[in-house]
């Protein structure tokens, strides 16, 4: 099972709403290049709907490179004005 599929069992209703939205909006050209792809056939189950596991597959890998972007920038979006909490708290100021 893969994360994705995981997530949408124990996911929030909105959560899941917006994974599966995500996951119509793949375009179907895109779903065929997977569904080509050597490694995807040898990891994806033939018992599992080949259409849906090639929609998952894609996503994941998109939300991964998402989730790495969004980190990089968030970290290099410049030195904060003060410290991150709980740090910024009077007792622990003298912590490096």
């Amino acid at each position: 099972m893969s994360n994705l599929e995981r997530a949408m069992k124990t996911a929030p209703h909105g959560v899941v709403r917006g994974l599966n939205s995500l996951l119509d909006a793949i375009s179907e050209d895109d779903v065929l290049e997977v569904q080509k792809d050597a490694l995807f056939r040898h990891l994806c189950n033939q018992n599992v709907n080949a259409d849906r596991a090639a929609r998952i597959w894609i996503a994941e890998r998109y939300l991964s490179k998402e989730i790495a972007r969004r980190k990089l920038a968030l970290l290099r979006s410049g030195v904060q004005e003060s410290r991150p909490a709980p740090y910024h708290l009077p007792a622990l100021a003298d912590m490096p």
